[in-house]
């Protein structure tokens, strides 16, 4: 066998092996861009799948572009042009894309997260000013009380003055 047909042969098998690879990795990018898309409606993200998947599109061309040519076709593809060089920029472009979702996704998740901490001070400001209103509430309400108490004590020292027999002046006799 000559060492061309050997070498295609080796760079065949290693083709097949790096299309399985470049399809894993693509499965793996859709699955983690599906929850992305789900939880992150905006425009970043949405835009950044786009890029995903015109790169995956243009990936799956060429696979069938390689695929509908002829065995001997495939066979001196896989010598001239291996997948290092007609197919790797491609899947490189898929990670990357697939990391700038992830990254468009982090920075929104820390956007919420920030948000959320801002929402949670104010609740908290505001309980506490409703905290100080009620206390200054109850203080008022034990001094009204306070106030109410003397004054029936004072009106029970009245009525009970103004309902009292009234006694005899008592008489000294010098």
């Amino acid at each position: 066998m000559s060492s061309s047909l050997q070498q295609g042969i080796i760079n065949h098998g290693h083709l097949i092996s790096e299309f399985s690879q470049a399809l894993a990795k693509i499965s793996d990018a859709l699955r983690q861009t599906k929850l992305t898309a789900e939880l992150f409606q905006i425009d970043p993200v949405r835009d950044a799948i786009s890029q995903l998947y015109a790169h995956i599109m243009l990936f799956f061309q060429q696979a069938m572009r390689w695929y509908h040519r002829s065995p001997a076709g495939r066979a001196l593809s896989s010598i001239f042009k291996p997948f290092e060089l007609e197919y790797e920029d491609t899947v490189e472009q898929i990670k990357l894309c697939a990391e700038a979702i992830n990254d468009i996704a982090n920075a929104a998740s820390r956007a919420e997260v920030r948000d959320m901490h801002i929402t949670i001070q104010l609740m908290r400001r505001e309980m506490q000013r409703r905290d100080q209103k009620l206390t200054e509430m109850q203080s008022q309400v034990k001094a009204t009380q306070c106030t109410q108490l003397k004054m029936e004590e004072k009106i029970n020292d009245s009525l009970l003055v103004a309902t009292s027999e009234p006694q005899s002046p008592v008489r000294i006799n010098y």
